[in-house]
């Protein structure tokens, strides 16, 4: 932490190597932890209590690490060492699976292209064996795991879409919409930010492939009201809602809708 604060972000890299590796040890197995410090501390050994901690910490190590080999532009060792965390027989943390998309955006941003959509396609198939949210309690009380899950698709999606492979990020996205829909209708609790940033990226997706007429009551239904807005802290803004639709309707041949929708943004 220290290296890092003094940005000495190269000489920090190979210590956040050995830490991460002494907490991937930690979690598989399980006795090792240092029970007698967390004793001397005063925390209780329950594993209900345990679990979190340990999750919590080793989502953060892998995010410093991830964070660490972006500055020093080490995007090969970001995305080997986020492959070594896909485990077929087992779920991966939320966060370690958020943190991991940065690094495809960071192939996408770096022209990268065929590296980002390989390494998309791994967190997707990572993401399908279900994600936990352990290291984050209080999120849990909020958004459950399926929920969460689906959530990361949402941003798998909208990444797919940046970078114009639009076979997947209709797909994608139309899979969130539908689930989203569903859980509605059983009565659960969805932030609106979510099903409507899901609407926005599949009819952003159907107004690319010129599939107007699917495209424009999605992007209609997208757009955040103000109270929304405040809170949102979602990829969507209502400007590239708005751009979007002026854009369907300069296609569309409806140049006044496209000018009305600009001027009643502004």
């Amino acid at each position: 932490n220290n290296l890092l604060k003094h940005s000495l972000t190269e000489a920090a890299v190979p210590v956040l190597e050995e830490v991460l590796r002494r907490e991937e040890e930690i979690q598989k197995g399980g006795d090792s932890f240092p029970k007698l410090e967390m004793q001397l501390l005063g925390v209780d050994l329950k594993p209900s209590v345990v679990t979190p901690i340990l999750a919590e910490s080793l989502a953060n190590r892998r995010a410093e690490l991830l964070d660490a080999y972006l500055i020093t532009n080490r995007l090969a060792d970001a995305n080997a060492c986020v492959l070594s965390w896909i485990k077929p027989e087992s779920k991966l943390e939320a966060r370690s699976l958020q943190a991991a998309l940065r690094v495809s955006h960071a192939f996408m941003k770096s022209g990268q292209v065929d590296d980002a959509k390989s390494l998309l396609s791994s967190l997707e198939q990572a993401a399908r064996k279900g994600v936990t949210s352990q290291s984050e309690p209080f999120l849990r009380l909020a958004m459950a795991d399926d929920v969460r899950q689906l959530a990361l698709y949402g941003d798998i999606a909208s990444q797919y879409l940046e970078l114009s492979d639009l076979a997947n990020a209709e797909r994608l996205s139309r899979e969130c919409v539908t689930q989203y829909g569903s859980l509605e209708q059983s009565g659960r609790f969805l932030l609106p930010t979510q099903t409507k940033q899901a609407k926005y990226c599949l009819g952003r997706a159907l107004l690319e492939q010129s599939k107007y007429d699917e495209a424009e009551p999605l992007l209609l239904a997208s757009l955040l009201s103000e109270e929304e807005l405040s809170y949102s802290a979602e990829a969507i803004t209502n400007e590239a809602v708005v751009e979007a639709l002026a854009k369907l309707y300069d296609a569309t041949d409806r140049p006044e809708l496209a000018k009305e929708w600009r001027e009643k943004h502004k």
